[in-house]
């Protein structure tokens, strides 16, 4: 392992990109659990809303046949005094309650049938709501697990490299790791090798005393798009001692 401290710092940074990118990704996967679960939520709300509209529908057949079946004793009452009417009077008026009464049951007798046919398509609402609310939920149900055993595995990861870079983030200069932490969130590569004299990001020409500077094993900022440029073709010369006679390490300019 080559133990100069740029190339320390080239793993460093690769590594912490690393905890960037699963942290991006545990926010990703704990948004789509949320996601998941809502939709159970939704998935259980819908089968509550069928079967209140069902209770509903059973509650109005029950309100409607006490309706009937207060008519129809009515009716019986009325034909029972009719029968015991002692004047022409007496059972013009009772003929002509009972011709409402009547009136009454024939239009009940509609509302008893509605009655019954909402409940009949309520239950089978219900039952609809039903098969298709145990698909769904096996299917959410495979997503979520899957997405929960996903995220244990990426937390591990994370635990495992988080340990690497608390023991590591200290051999870094101090200079390298404050500015690095500024880029560290919003600047995917942040550190990248000159390519033919350009930038290996952004391809922004590296000046020639920039370009003595990284044969020096320095890093040197770009001047377009600010991430640490370094020679690769220089580091690979060193050896796994450290820096020839004459090398040190230089700041940042």
């Amino acid at each position: 392992m080559n133990d100069h401290p740029l190339s320390r710092f080239i793993t460093f940074v690769k590594h912490d990109q690393d905890i960037c990118r699963i942290e991006r990704e545990i926010v990703a996967i704990g948004l789509l659990i949320q996601q998941l679960t809502d939709e159970q939520v939704a998935i259980q709300k819908s089968i509550e809303k069928a079967a209140s509209a069902m209770l509903s529908a059973r509650k109005d057949v029950d309100l409607q046949e006490f309706e009937m079946n207060s008519l129809e004793e009515r009716s019986k009452a009325l034909r029972m005094k009719l029968e015991t009417a002692l004047s022409s009077k007496e059972a013009f008026s009772l003929n002509k309650e009972l011709d409402l009464v009547g009136h009454g049951q024939e239009v009940q007798e509609v509302k008893v049938l509605n009655a019954w046919r909402i409940l009949d398509k309520s239950k089978s609402d219900m039952e609809s709501v039903k098969r298709r609310a145990a698909t769904e939920q096996e299917n959410v149900q495979g997503k979520l697990a899957e997405q929960q055993a996903m995220l244990e595995r990426v937390n591990l990861e994370l635990a495992s490299l988080s340990l690497w870079r608390d023991r590591e983030v200290n051999l870094i200069p101090e200079e390298w790791r404050t500015q690095y932490k500024r880029m560290r969130e919003f600047m995917p590569n942040p550190v990248v090798p000159a390519v033919n004299g350009y930038c290996g990001a952004c391809s922004y020409p590296i000046t020639a005393q920039d370009i003595v500077r990284i044969g020096k094993l320095a890093l040197i900022e770009c001047k377009s798009c600010f991430r640490f440029i370094f020679s690769s073709e220089r580091l690979a010369t060193i050896s796994k001692d450290g820096p020839v006679s004459g090398e040190k390490m230089s700041e940042v300019q």
